[in-house]
């Protein structure tokens, strides 16, 4: 199945505002897609604005932006900032909750497995990598 996403053209818009508003609607509709609820969401800090999840999409389950530790992400009131330990893979991360998994619950369970074998970032790396391969005049 293909899905385009039609972002409004009009000049009303703002870069960022539309930036949100088209992210909002992927977010949507991969939401309503999803045969079952995940235990956590996690997503990119460079490429996800911290109002998403706190303003434009509610969603029952801990989400987390993921960026380097040494650098420098914009938060909303509502996340928590929290460190992801360095290990052979990757060096450490900031994680910025919204609605921060509890201790010992099956979310943070997966996360400090995700994080000791250094996965947390990987499903980027390897999309990022893949969609390099596709469209390689883009990422030239």
């Amino acid at each position: 199945m293909l899905a385009r996403l039609r972002a409004p053209s009009s000049f009303l818009w703002r870069p960022d505002d539309l930036k949100l508003h088209c992210l909002r609607s992927v977010c949507c509709a991969v939401f309503d897609a999803c045969p079952t609820t995940p235990l956590l969401v996690l997503c990119l800090a460079g490429e996800v604005s911290p109002h998403l999840f706190s303003e434009q999409v509610r969603v029952e389950m801990p989400v987390g932006r993921l960026a380097p530790a040494d650098s420098v992400a914009n938060l909303s009131p509502s996340e928590t900032a929290e460190r992801a330990p360095a290990n052979e893979e990757h060096s450490e991360l900031a994680v910025y909750w919204t609605d921060a998994p509890m201790p010992d619950s099956p979310a943070r369970r997966l996360f400090d497995l995700l994080s000791s074998r250094g996965l947390l970032i990987e499903p980027f790396e390897r999309a990022e990598a893949g969609l390099g391969e596709v469209y390689t005049d883009l990422f030239a």
